[in-house]
């Protein structure tokens, strides 16, 4: 579905105005394709949460460097504090707790748990060698440098980024608004005068293409928006789903104009479409807050959607999405006081596109293309302010904001899972794109552990107790592996008419009965959620006591007589019971 949005044919990649239908009926859901195919998309990027963490610092881990599991920027820290020899001095007491924030504070407390988690100073590449690479670079560079007028429109250069990383931009004319000075010509001049790096030609023309991109697909067109007024709430629609339904039709309109800019940008179809598919499906969370930053009102406290509908706090928590709202109205307050232009929110969408993801194929590729974009960042802060001291300050301020953005798009993810275990569906665009179709294991392991703890405090208050009552959601875990909804709801109405008779209670009895079965009876409100393909099963408010499941049998003993009924209508593999009292 991805693979055959993002293969789309170079003359969509221009169309701005009057561009085909987004919707994922016309865009996505109407991809087929052989078995070559189907195992290609199975292969897929690493779902998100399976990700692991740098054993320094916490930060998403890249892969193994020097001998140990770390991200990019613990590598990058470990191998210039060996080639230089680097001391460093700890002014907090020698015992630091390394994590995303101290390791910038402490550079000592980070070497030695660099040290402490295996990291090999052996394993770094001699000095002499590195020195031999930087300066190939460093000559390249020179030859790539050239001086803008900036009264005069963009010319072309034979830059080797041109050459090799923006083959985009090389086919692509330069768009109308190239001829509109990025900065005052009055402060260039005065840049000028003050040896402040320039703009290269080449920079300006990748800035000028990103803003024309951004601009043209910033708000949806006017035939999406009309399809989401036409699909307006029936008077007994609960007002919950109303605000619910309105943000995800919204949030998928926004997705899908983020591939878009995306595929528009410099660079980004040199990459292998699996790359693209890795790269798209990461950031798209990440790029949507900087987005509704961009559209922040500070009077208001609130977020302007591209209905042109301000959603506060309370429009989210009424669609049950309170979990993320003062995260990312705090991250909105604080770009509010960034004062951060057009240029640098576009800068800053591209850095987040080619961000470092697990299961790329040509990480070093994206490394390099986003360094160019990072590089361009700084030396337009430099110009926009006029060289200020306080320019490295500002750049830095920006970059860290990448950060916030990888834990607001973790949130996303938490809130995306929790909203399929209340039964509240996303659409699948957002599913498949956000990789919530399955259940995380950390996620799974934390729920187990969760019923461990209850089930311990239940037998230490009474040990004896072969029933309890229950005032609140329990969630247990069941060994599944093929759900069989029919014969599910024909044994249910078996047991049912068996049930008539006798009255169960609230919760009868959780139980193990051999190779992993779990047999729950139980009343009240249960919703079944297969824990591999992440769909709810079915959902009912009535008994369910005598209902057998498991691989082993699936047997109840529901009257503590001794006898068993059930059948084995969940074999194998997880499924999880979220039962409401």
């Amino acid at each position: 579905m991805i693979n055959n949005y993002v293969a789309a044919t170079e003359a969509d990649k221009h169309v701005i105005a009057g561009r085909e239908d987004l919707s994922p009926s016309s865009s996505l859901n109407g991809y087929t394709g052989d078995g070559s195919e189907a195992k290609k998309q199975k292969k897929g990027p690493t779902p998100r949460q399976q990700e692991e963490l740098c054993l320094v610092c916490g930060d998403r881990a890249s892969g193994y460097h020097y001998n140990a599991l770390t991200c990019e920027g613990c590598k990058g820290f470990f191998r210039r504090s060996v080639t230089k020899n680097a001391v460093y001095c700890c002014k907090f007491g020698h015992a630091c707790e390394m994590d995303m924030y101290m390791r910038r504070k402490c550079q000592e407390c980070r070497l030695k748990k660099c040290l402490a988690v295996g990291m090999r100073p052996e394993c770094v590449v001699p000095e002499n060698q590195c020195a031999i690479k930087r300066k190939e670079k460093k000559a390249q560079k020179e030859k790539d440098k050239v001086q803008t007028n900036p009264s005069t429109t963009v010319s072309t250069t034979n830059s080797s980024y041109k050459s090799e990383l923006l083959p985009v931009l090389m086919k692509c004319e330069s768009p109308p608004t190239a001829a509109i000075p990025l900065l005052p010509e009055k402060l260039l001049n005065e840049n000028r005068q003050r040896n402040i790096p320039l703009l290269t030609a080449n920079q300006m023309a990748v800035i000028y293409k990103l803003i024309w991109y951004q601009d043209g697909y910033e708000q949806p067109s006017e035939e999406d928006l009309k399809r989401i007024m036409i699909n307006s709430p029936n008077e007994e629609e609960d007002p919950h789903e109303i605000h619910f339904r309105h943000i995800t039709e919204i949030t998928i309109l926004t997705v899908q104009l983020i591939v878009e800019f995306a595929k528009g940008l410099p660079a980004f179809t040199k990459i292998p479409q699996e790359d693209q598919i890795t790269l798209l499906k990461a950031c798209s969370s990440e790029v949507m807050m900087l987005r509704m930053a961009r559209r922040y009102d500070a009077e208001t406290d609130s977020i302007l959607f591209a209905n042109n509908r301000s959603y506060t706090r309370d429009s989210y928590k009424m669609a049950g999405m309170a979990d993320t709202i003062e995260d990312l109205l705090h991250f909105c307050r604080q770009m509010y006081t960034l004062t951060v232009d057009n240029v640098e929110y576009a800068l800053l969408t591209a850095i987040v596109i080619f961000s470092d993801r697990p299961g790329l194929e040509k990480a070093e590729l994206v490394e390099t293309i986003q360094s160019y974009y990072i590089d361009t960042l700084r030396v337009y802060i430099l110009n926009r302010h006029g060289g200020d001291p306080k320019c490295s300050v500002t750049f830095a301020k920006l970059l860290s904001i990448l950060t916030e953005l990888r834990t607001l798009g973790n949130q996303n993810s938490e809130m995306c899972f929790s909203l399929k275990l209340k039964n509240r569906k996303l659409p699948r665009f957002l599913e498949e794109i956000w990789d919530v179709q399955d259940i995380p294991p950390v996620g799974l392991a934390r729920h187990q552990e969760l019923v461990a703890q209850q089930q311990h405090h239940q037998q230490s208050d009474n040990p004896n107790a072969s029933s309890m009552a229950s005032t609140s959601s329990s969630i247990v875990v069941v060994p599944n592996n093929g759900v069989h909804l029919a014969q599910m709801q024909q044994q249910q109405q078996q047991q049912q008419q068996q049930q008539q008779q006798q009255p169960p209670s609230q919760l009868q009895q959780i139980h193990s009965n051999g190779g992993g079965t779990v047999s729950p009876a139980v009343v009240g409100t249960v919703t079944v959620v297969d824990a591999l393909a992440g769909d709810v099963l079915f959902d009912s408010h009535h008994p369910l006591a005598g209902l057998g499941v498991g691989g082993g049998g699936g047997d109840v003993d529901d009257d503590d007589d001794g006898a068993t009924t059930g059948a084995n209508v969940f074999p194998d593999d997880d499924i999880l019971f979220i039962v409401e009292s």
